[in-house]
């Protein structure tokens, strides 16, 4: 009976349940990696669109697994908390693996960018605290998310007096009423 238990197979430890939710995480990763740059070249793509028509072809692999699949080839602008929460399915080796595997794939071509690169490095991060058993920050990620925020501001034009109202993510302005042009800059 207590064996019964002991080698009961759960989702957490199913051999199936390991499998996809490994697959899912590489998919999820290599998007994460090609899509640093919006410039995704020819070899990545094909690269990936492989993988994921592998998947989507299978018919012995479960429906709900392909739909997973499919989010993530539907959206494939992958933020770092969706790679999280797939590495949080996974035991700590079987991350550092992926990790490890997506690192190859992205140096392979010898043509890495500081974006790809800069990716890998939070994936590191993240894998780190959760193997030291600490909480996770990433200034650089958070910084990156930060800057991203768009704000609307007010301003009071120095020519004329007009109250402008501009989003934050602008480098000039042009007063709508006497066409004074005004940069902006943006403190860190």
């Amino acid at each position: 009976m207590l064996l019964d238990i002991l080698f009961k197979s759960t989702p957490d430890r199913d051999p199936l349940n390991i499998y996809f939710n490994k697959a899912l995480a590489e998919i999820a990763i290599y998007y994460y990696i090609i899509n640093a740059d919006k410039d995704i070249n020819t070899k990545e793509k094909q690269f990936v669109d492989n993988k994921i028509n592998d998947y989507l072809n299978n018919t012995y692999i479960p429906e709900d697994f392909r739909n997973e699949v499919r989010l993530i080839k539907e959206n494939p602008n992958i933020r770092l908390e969706r790679i999280i929460e797939l590495l949080d399915r996974l035991n700590i080796q079987d991350a550092e693996n992926l990790l490890c595997a997506a690192n190859e794939a992205a140096r392979a071509d010898a043509n890495i960018s500081s974006g790809e690169d800069k990716r890998l490095r939070h994936i590191d991060k993240y894998i780190t605290s959760r193997k030291e058993s600490i909480p996770f920050i990433d200034e650089e990620y958070e910084k990156e998310i930060l800057s991203q925020i768009i704000v609307e501001k007010s301003y009071t034009c120095e020519n004329c007096g007009a109250n402008m109202k501009f989003k934050s993510n602008l480098t000039k302005i042009v007063c709508p009423f006497c066409g004074t042009e005004r940069k902006i800059i943006i403190k860190e």
